[in-house]
């Protein structure tokens, strides 16, 4: 067997280990934070009984997630068996990951022992939220869809094509996986031309309809669930918010208060306010500004550690700048920033980047469920891990924002697919 799948199944070996432990730990001190399992399974439960999502019954998630909810029900339907095979279905996810970032580290020729190793301890650090929240099936979804995309991005492949099925499924059941198809699309663009730009569209569109026309079913609910989102404030372990926390511990300002609305915590007050109307517009403008970015690149080198790199700041973007800022989110982030710490060249810069990519994960393993209610009573101690995990999330945003935007220097990083093929016009 050779070196690399001895690592593969190595790491794998320890995924599993570690899942069976915190599963025996949680048997005798119920710490996992499984109570949105249960709305999972009860919303499963209604589509079982012929319900129609939107339609029959109020749902606050994408289209998509139905199905991500059903499919534990289909082997399971009380919610203690169905909090087991959930759990399981989110560990062979995170096992599904761990293969797929070998696979890409292998195709992009990066160091697969220490791109795994890294994943891994990462991937431990917030196991128990990744094993109560359906995110990190979407994250292998995503995954999968750019994995399919770039394996066969030299050519017009078929296969790109189901790549972006993939990643428009995932988009329904979560909407950042949204992010990954501007820049896989402005790639065919400057690689192929128009031709190959509408075909990567007309794939997205098809992908969509089945998502779209349910949605139309249920318009009434469907506009329901945009009110409901966008009605959201500050919630409590946003950037803004983590920022207005600390303020008020300084007594810097006073039109501050904790409430509780839309099932999470959040801030309220005037200041809360302003900033949660600016998010979206701040989002935008920083998205925009990324893709011009990518239409000016030279996309015929370094391809998928550019691709890496630009999909990496915008789920950074969409974290630092979101009003609403949850633990699982940080889910998202795995394996990008994984695969693009590891590209850089510069060792200063990667240490530096494994330095704040681990300690901010160790932080939101501590915040979520462990320091949770002590963020919400105004701890001080727990206030400032939020702010310095949301710190250096936003330091790593800002630096690779920098180097993408206003640096030349990422054209000088020499990471890219294994190919001896010039790209097949």
């Amino acid at each position: 067997m050779e070196k690399e799948k001895r690592i593969l199944f190595g790491v794998l070996f320890l995924w599993t280990v570690f899942y069976v432990v915190i599963l025996i730990i949680d048997s005798s001190f119920k710490f996992l934070p499984w109570w949105d399992i249960e709305l999972y399974q009860e919303l499963a439960g209604k589509l079982f009984s012929g319900q129609i999502p939107y339609v029959d019954f109020s749902f606050e998630y994408p289209p998509a997630s139905i199905l991500i909810f059903a499919l534990p029900r289909v082997f399971a339907a009380s919610i203690d068996a169905y909090r087991q095979v959930f759990q399981f279905f989110s560990f062979l996810s995170g096992a599904g990951i761990l293969y797929l970032t070998y696979l890409t580290a292998k195709k992009v020729n990066l160091p697969i022992g220490k791109v795994l190793v890294f994943l891994l301890f990462g991937l431990i650090l917030i196991m128990p939220i990744l094993l109560t929240r359906f995110d990190i099936t979407v994250a292998l979804l995503t995954f999968a869809g750019f994995y399919c995309w770039v394996s066969k991005s030299k050519s017009r492949s078929k296969i790109k094509i189901i790549g972006y099925m993939l990643l428009i499924s995932a988009g329904f059941s979560k909407l950042y996986p949204f992010l990954v198809i501007p820049f896989l699309l402005i790639y065919d663009y400057k690689t192929f031309g128009y031709k190959e730009l509408i075909k990567g569209l007309a794939a997205c569109l098809v992908s969509a309809i089945p998502f779209l026309v349910l949605s139309v079913i249920g318009w009434g609910g469907f506009i329901d669930l945009i009110d409901y989102h966008a009605g959201r404030g500050l919630e409590i372990e946003s950037t803004y918010a983590s920022l207005l926390l600390v303020l008020n511990q300084l007594n810097l300002i006073s039109d501050f208060h904790i409430i509780y609305s839309h099932a999470s915590y959040g801030i309220a007050g005037h200041i809360a306010s302003i900033l949660s109307g600016i998010s979206p517009v701040l989002f935008m403008f920083g998205l925009l500004f990324l893709m011009l970015s990518a239409c000016k690149v030279n996309w015929s080198e370094k391809s998928a550690y550019k691709l890496i790199a630009y999909i990496s700041a915008s789920i950074l973007l969409f974290i630092v700048t979101n009003k609403v800022f949850s633990t699982q989110y940080y889910v998202w982030l795995f394996p990008w920033l994984t695969l693009y710490t590891f590209s850089e060249n510069d060792s200063k810069r990667k240490n530096l980047l494994i330095s704040f990519f681990l300690i901010s994960s160790f932080f939101t393993s501590l915040i979520f469920p462990f320091l949770w209610w002590h963020v919400i009573e105004e701890e001080r101690f727990s206030i400032v891990i939020l702010f310095a995990r949301n710190t250096l999330l936003t330091l790593l945003f800002l630096g690779l924002f920098i180097r993408l935007t206003l640096s030349r220097e990422l054209e000088r990083n020499d990471v890219e697919i294994k190919s001896g093929d010039k790209v097949k016009n």
